[in-house]
């Protein structure tokens, strides 16, 4: 398959923005760090997710589309 050299320097340009964001996101990577979550981690999360469906509580998302707010 052939390029043409317009399409050609377009996508080393593409390249060149990727590997940037790689070393960003490398950068950030190490800057934070990894938590490893328990099993009752786990089922903490899905019991809160579970209370948010059934309406018992509301995360800050839905109030500010309750309340209109962007």
């Amino acid at each position: 398959m052939k390029f043409k050299p317009k399409e050609a320097g377009m996508i080393k340009e593409l390249l060149k923005e990727i590997k940037e964001m790689d070393k960003r996101l490398s950068r950030v990577e190490r800057a934070v760090p990894v938590e490893i979550l328990t099993k009752s981690d786990l089922r903490a999360i899905k019991k809160s997710e579970e209370e948010i469906r059934k309406g018992k509580y509301v995360t800050a998302e839905q109030l500010k589309k309750e309340l209109g707010i962007k």
